[in-house]
């Protein structure tokens, strides 16, 4: 398919192709080109993964941030670190902007996903 990965703690199969390994794991995948993206890893671990992406293709198209986590069903994460990883998330949003009559759109959107275990 040649998609692009964006992703956390990649690791990679026998054929050289990205793989989140067996405990699971975030991943983005974007067409060839489609966009300039810039990755920030918040949190990197087997148990939990956070990472956000903002992606950008142009003048006239809305900056989109997207922000993906997993979260292990593992009862081995401790409290005090899930109260960790929420406080990035909610330091790390990006609110969009407000419409005015010059501004018809927003200039950015965010979105949250992921695999919320805990």
């Amino acid at each position: 398919m040649g998609l692009p990965y964006h992703s956390g703690p990649l690791q990679k199969d026998k054929d050289g192709n990205p793989t989140l390994g067996t405990r699971g794991g975030i991943l983005l995948a974007t067409g060839k080109n489609a966009f300039a993206i810039l990755e920030i890893i918040h949190h990197q671990s087997d148990l939990y993964q956070t990472a956000a992406w903002t992606l950008s293709a142009g003048e006239f198209i809305p900056i989109i941030h997207i922000t993906g986590v997993y979260l292990s069903p593992d009862n081995k994460l401790p409290t005090s670190e899930i109260k960790a990883l929420y406080t990035t998330l909610n330091n790390n949003f990006h609110t969009p902007s407000q419409h005015s009559p010059q501004n018809l759109r927003c200039h950015h959107y965010h979105i949250l996903t992921g695999n919320f275990n805990s």
